[in-house]
């Protein structure tokens, strides 16, 4: 899956492979191997149900899930605080006993009692979790940039999808049944990529194994004192959309700078991919690297294909793509100094 954008608005990456193209990541994105809930309520700003006993269940569901759930306010049809491009109505479509307003869903399913729905949570808790995701985050110069690692703790073979979306806590909204100035909690606002689900990878990987998700998306009116970023991990089989785990990280104020020298251009992101020969690649760069970079076009076996030096534009350098490549999957070895990261590219004709 790919998205061509305009970088002032969303830089985003799609990365197609499968087990060769896995790619360890610093140490710095810890993974939790603890199988966590997310927990949907679809809500409405105009909705009296909503802002009463559904009030009432989503704090509660908060409080008492703590340490095995994460909450979140997926406000819909005509709310004030329906998020944009219809990724409301994208999402509840892959979740069954979808009903009236409210809904609550745990892991996509609706359930019908705060009981039941509190059940629910505890008996996922007790799930050998198959996949975790752990993240970085940053926010400068109005773009909020997340790396992601996934972390496989099971084998598993399939076509996933890491999508990231931006929730504010403690938003202060008008609400049905609660007043003009309710304060509302965990609000999705928005999805990092554009794309409800995130971006893809097919994978055949083994226990232990990790791969990495970035993302950046421009977003001037965040409150950073109160903003988190939700990644979950997605199964994508026979038209259908499973969740698998998924985790919340606070966005920090600032760029990223949990990265060691070693891990800092695994920041970066490589747009189109897959790419035609004969044309060329974007690498949008951490805001901190400046000054020329290195860059060397390799076969699976290491082998030089092409060799390039360029220097670092806006946060950003342009690799030309040999017309001669064939069809296939390659590597691009990115170094600046005693940073080298490789990422996978695949090229088409």
């Amino acid at each position: 899956m790919m998205i061509l954008m305009n970088r002032s608005i969303l830089r985003t990456v799609s990365l197609l492979f499968s087990f060769c193209f896995i790619l360890a990541v610093g140490q710095a994105q810890e993974v939790q191997e603890k199988q966590m809930s997310l927990v949907v309520k679809k809500t409405a700003t105009w909705c009296p149900n909503c802002g009463s006993w559904g009030w009432e269940w989503f704090k509660d569901l908060i409080n008492e899930t703590e340490d095995q759930a994460f909450c979140i306010a997926l406000h819909s049809t005509s709310s004030d605080l329906k998020p944009p491009n219809d990724l409301d109505g994208a999402l509840l479509a892959q979740f069954s006993g979808n009903g009236g307003f409210p809904t609550f869903f745990v892991n996509g399913v609706a359930g019908s009692s705060l009981s039941g729905l509190m059940t629910a949570v505890s008996e996922a808790a007790e799930l050998s979790p198959v996949a975790g995701i752990g993240m970085l985050t940053g926010f400068q110069e109005e773009d909020i940039t997340v790396q992601g690692r996934v972390e496989f703790f099971q084998p598993y073979q399939g076509e996933i999808f890491v999508g990231y979306y931006i929730i504010e806590d403690s938003l202060v909204h008008s609400q049905s049944a609660q007043g003009s100035n309710a304060v509302h909690r965990n609000v999705l606002l928005n999805a990092i990529e554009g794309n409800p689900f995130g971006n893809s990878m097919t994978v055949d990987v083994q226990a232990g194994e990790s791969l990495i998700f970035p993302g950046v998306q421009s977003f001037p009116s965040l409150a950073i004192d109160r903003s988190y970023i939700l990644g979950v991990i997605w199964t994508y089989a026979n038209g259908k959309y499973t969740y698998l785990n998924s985790w919340m990280e606070p966005i920090a104020n600032g760029p990223i700078s949990a990265l060691s020298p070693s891990d800092v251009l695994a920041g970066s992101q490589l747009f189109p991919n897959p790419v035609p020969a004969g044309t060329s690649l974007q690498l949008v760069l951490p805001n901190e690297l400046t000054g020329q970079i290195d860059m060397r076009i390799l076969h699976l076996d290491g082998r030089i294909i092409q060799r390039m030096s360029c220097t670092i534009q806006d946060h950003q350098v342009r690799v030309s793509v040999p017309a001669s490549l064939v069809t296939g999957s390659y590597f691009l070895r990115v170094t600046q100094g005693d940073a080298t990261h490789t990422f996978p590219m695949s090229v088409t004709q």
